[in-house]
């Protein structure tokens, strides 16, 4: 048998493998490092939208806030925009009482004594009085005028009762306004 000496091919050989574990430990070092980098990357990147995203929620809470009491100051204004409509309505087509027992004094003679006035009705005044024999005849008059609406601001007038004692007329007079 013939000996052969193989020591410089598995040299070659070793150094062979040598060279692949220097390349694929060179290629793994490269991988793990890009992978590296990209991790840092969308690290980074997951801190700043995280930060940018907190930020921007604070933005808008306080934008809501903001919104949500406007929106209760419209909501009061309007309510009082309404309760004002409604109010100034109502003031509109109230019964003025005050005017019209002015209107009354008014067109009444100065020796008409008036004792009250009771409400009857919405637009009706009851007026109870005291007037001499002449003076009666002159409220009798403006009874006949209101009611062929020759006075302003009156659309009816009746004698409701009519007493005499002594000269004096008691008279209980019911005035309609318009």
């Amino acid at each position: 048998m013939m000996e052969l000496n193989l020591l410089p091919s598995r040299a070659r050989f070793q150094q062979k493998k040598i060279k692949l574990r220097k390349k694929i430990a060179l290629f793994m070092t490269g991988m793990v490092s890009v992978l590296a980098v990209m991790l840092a990357t969308v690290g980074f990147f997951w801190i700043l939208s995280s930060l940018k995203l907190k930020t921007e929620e604070r933005r808008y809470n306080t934008v809501l806030k903001d919104y949500e009491s406007l929106v209760q100051g419209v909501a009061t204004s309007q309510d009082l925009k309404y309760k004002a409509k409604i109010l100034g309505r109502v003031l509109s087509e109230r019964f003025e009482y005050g005017n019209f027992i002015k209107r009354i004094d008014s067109f009444l003679i100065n020796n008409v004594t008036i004792e009250d006035y009771k409400l009857v009705g919405l637009e009706k005044i009851r007026i109870n009085g005291l007037a001499t024999g002449e003076n009666i005849e002159e409220v009798e008059k403006k009874v006949d005028q209101i009611n062929r609406g020759e006075v302003e601001g009156f659309a009816s007038a009746k004698l409701v009762s009519l007493l005499v004692n002594k000269g004096v007329w008691k008279f209980s007079l019911e005035v309609g306004t318009k």
